[in-house]
């Protein structure tokens, strides 16, 4: 259902100690509707909605857009809808759909484009830093490979083959112990990548 409210063609000014610049609306509709927002409360002349599921009426701003709609709106509010994403992305059926979206060429498309981006460097980097303050004996077995290497302890990944034939780039730590640091086998990405998520199932 879609609520519209009547509006005076006089506007007054915000009362005394108001937060913003909002403007203080008067009027005509008998039915005047309050709407709290993050930006205030707003009254009457803004077209309404009732979401389909917690029943509230919103903004219609409170919508994602669906030209199929009548009103060129969703059924579900955001908050609603952004409730059953989290959900069906956490079953089975949406963890699997997820993974072969990942895998799909479209997929790997989208993740470069969007670790590109600022928000996609600036996520990237919260995730790193998360990652290296509850794994510190992995970054100190990785910088210790680094320093091997650039020393000239230890040959460089890429001039071994992985056991599947391929180039490798990566060494592997099958313990990061710190008498094991520089215990390593050569891998090439793919396999790398295989052996982890294996690891961490």
């Amino acid at each position: 259902m879609v609520w519209y409210a009547e509006q005076q063609s006089t506007l007054t000014r915000p009362a005394e100690g108001t937060k913003g610049l909002l403007p203080d609306f008067t009027y005509r509709a008998s039915r005047s509707i309050c709407v709290p927002t993050s930006a205030g409360c707003f009254f009457g002349d803004l077209t309404m909605k009732t979401c389909s599921k917690c029943k509230q009426p919103k903004l219609l701003s409170e919508f994602h857009k669906d030209q199929s709609k009548k009103d060129g709106h969703k059924a579900h509010c955001k908050s609603c809808q952004k409730i059953t994403d989290v959900n069906y992305q956490q079953s089975e059926k949406g963890k699997a759909r997820i993974k072969r979206y990942n895998q799909s060429k479209k997929g790997k498309v989208a993740h470069k484009r969007y670790h590109q981006t600022e928000k996609g460097k600036t996520t990237r980097r919260a995730i790193e830093k998360r990652f290296n303050a509850r794994h510190p004996e992995q970054i100190r077995a990785k910088w210790a490979v680094h320093s091997a290497v650039r020393t000239a302890k230890l040959p460089r990944a890429n001039t071994f083959q992985c056991s599947c034939g391929k180039q490798a780039k990566d060494y592997h730590h099958w313990s990061y112990l710190f008498e094991h640091q520089l215990d390593v086998e050569p891998m090439c990405c793919d396999c790398h990548k295989r052996l982890h998520r294996r690891i961490a199932i």
